[in-house]
């Protein structure tokens, strides 16, 4: 049997991709955020504090000349200020085009349905594919609100008078989007933008709004076409999703033997198909034919899970770097001997929750990491993390937070640390602090546990920081002020909160609850041991 770096290593040699490492192409440092999902605070705060920005004399934060910013997708739904935000990324894009990058998620890509199953033909049809279960949810509806036509069962006429577009709508982005909220808070958008009460705000407003959005000229149309599925800088890799065995150098529609080419052939092959798919979604959407397919339907399936799956391994928007009990997890051999070959260390992802701070996991001899930036569930998931990829080659990352323990801190790709590593119980360490390592573990339910350890419980002796006379330790402990006090000081109880869930799957909406009231963190000391257990609080 061949060990695996080496069938790594052949994997590689086959698929032709063992020549000269190419040039880091891009400006450093990048600013990195992900997963927004509709919150105008969250990128607001993070524009407002991150150090690639600064303040114009117009009083609008702008990227600082040789900075670069890229945001990983998902921008959209779940919380208030989705238009805002739209209408922010797309200014910044505008003063910046080359240096802006904005990565299309699953969330973002997938309203382009909207057009189709909000059409008049598609209301007297049903949903393309989601009859049956459109049906239950309005039986459901119906059954709840007491307004059958009589004491038995539901009735044409019932289903008729309930049959919708704002119903349609709202059934669309609660059952198949994971956005139960967002029709609401729609409601709430519009509302301060036509400066009146929410309560004046129709439904029928609401569902043409969402439309205006998908037509010519709208917002979240002209966000998408300033997209690309998948972005190099440097010697980092972004997506939205994962890199996976079923994904890496393909391209939907294209035959397996296209596989065989570099990293930079594979995000250009991509983006090109990209762009001819909302291109013939654009043409199909602007003048219909009747009886046609619904347009855009393999974009629509790239940023889909696959069926009866929570993930969908052969897209980058959609695929996740997890294991069997979705812990995230580094790719595979075969993947990372094709990345490592054309000068790619570094997967930067969102997508998968990672928590209330920025998870990196690590190969043994530090030369690789998956970064992971989606702070969606997070106990405070409107403040962002502070995220840069600097050096002039992208070899370190800098990191600032504030939760579950105030953060701050640069590390170094190649240089040995218990940073990003699993250890004994299946908790990773994910942050030096000045008296130990944080680490996070993601059990059952997907309820999150942090703790502080010393060195010794890591496996690594002393504090590899660097010091400030510049020798090459594994970290740099950065200070940093912020909204919610200093890295040095500790983060109040009641910022904290278990984040409980029926489902491993962080796209099934209502299975992912944070608890309505406060919540609070108990600290158990033992020996040189903290441990955050965090329960909900009492009424």
């Amino acid at each position: 049997m061949i060990p695996s770096r080496l069938a790594g290593f052949v994997s590689a040699l086959a698929l032709g991709l063992l020549g000269p490492r190419p040039a880091p192409t891009g400006g450093f440092p990048v600013a990195f955020i992900s997963d927004i999902e509709g919150s105008i605070g969250k990128l607001s705060r993070f524009v407002a504090l991150h150090e690639a920005f600064e303040t114009g004399p117009d009083g609008l934060r702008h990227l600082k000349p040789g900075a670069s910013f890229v945001c990983g997708g998902d921008v959209v739904d779940r919380f208030p200020g989705e238009r805002r935000v739209l209408r922010e990324l797309l200014r910044l894009k505008r003063e910046a085009p080359d240096r802006v990058t904005l990565i299309a998620g699953n969330r973002d890509i997938t309203k382009i349905r909207l057009l189709a199953e909000l059409s008049d033909r598609a209301m007297r049809d049903g949903p393309p594919r989601y009859g049956t279960y459109w049906r239950d949810w309005l039986v459901d509806r119906i059954v709840r609100a007491g307004e059958r036509s009589g004491a038995g069962a539901v009735r044409p006429a019932d289903l008729a008078r309930w049959n919708t577009r704002a119903n349609r709508l709202r059934w669309i982005l609660g059952q198949t989007m994971g956005a139960p909220e967002a029709f609401e808070l729609r409601r709430r958008d519009l509302a301060a933008e036509l400066g009146r009460p929410a309560r004046e705000v129709t439904d029928e407003q609401i569902v043409e709004s969402y439309l205006a959005d998908m037509r010519a000229t709208g917002l979240l149309r002209e966000y998408l076409f300033q997209c690309v599925p998948i972005h190099r800088e440097g010697n980092t890799l972004f997506a939205h999703g994962g890199v996976t065995d079923e994904n890496v150098g393909a391209v939907p529609g294209e035959v397996e033997a296209r596989r065989s080419g570099t990293v930079d052939e594979w995000v250009r092959r991509l983006a090109a198909w990209y762009r001819r798919e909302l291109d013939r979604w654009r043409l199909a959407t602007d003048a219909p034919v009747p009886g046609d397919a619904p347009p855009g339907q393999p974009l629509i399936d790239y940023a889909m899970r696959s069926p009866g799956r929570s993930v969908n391994q052969f897209s980058v928007a959609y695929g996740r770097n997890v294991d069997r009990e979705g812990k995230v997890t580094l790719p595979s051999e075969r993947v990372m001997g094709f990345l490592l070959a054309n000068g790619i260390s570094r997967l930067a992802l969102g997508h998968t929750p990672s928590g209330d701070t920025p998870l990196i996991v690590r190969t043994g001899d530090d030369r690789f990491e998956v970064l992971v930036v989606d702070q969606s569930r997070a106990v405070r998931p409107e403040i962002a993390p502070l995220v840069t990829l600097d050096g002039p080659c992208g070899d370190s990352v800098t990191i600032r937070g504030s939760a579950p323990h105030p953060i701050g801190f640069r590390c170094w790709l190649g240089r040995r640390s218990p940073l990003g590593k699993r250890l004994a119980d299946g908790s990773v360490v994910v942050a030096p602090l000045a008296t130990g390592f944080l680490t996070y573990q993601v059990h059952p339910g997907f309820r999150v546990e942090y703790r502080v350890i010393d060195a010794r419980e890591s496996g690594y002796r002393g504090f590899p920081f660097a010091d400030r006379v510049g020798s090459p330790g594994a970290f740099e402990l950065v200070t940093w002020a912020h909204s919610h006090g200093s890295a040095g000081s500790k983060v109040k109880p009641s910022r904290m909160a278990e984040v409980r869930g029926r489902s491993p799957d962080p796209e099934a909406g209502s299975r992912y609850t944070l608890p309505r009231r406060a919540s609070r963190v108990t600290e158990r000391a033992s020996g040189s041991t903290s441990q955050y257990s965090r329960t909900p609080a009492r009424p």
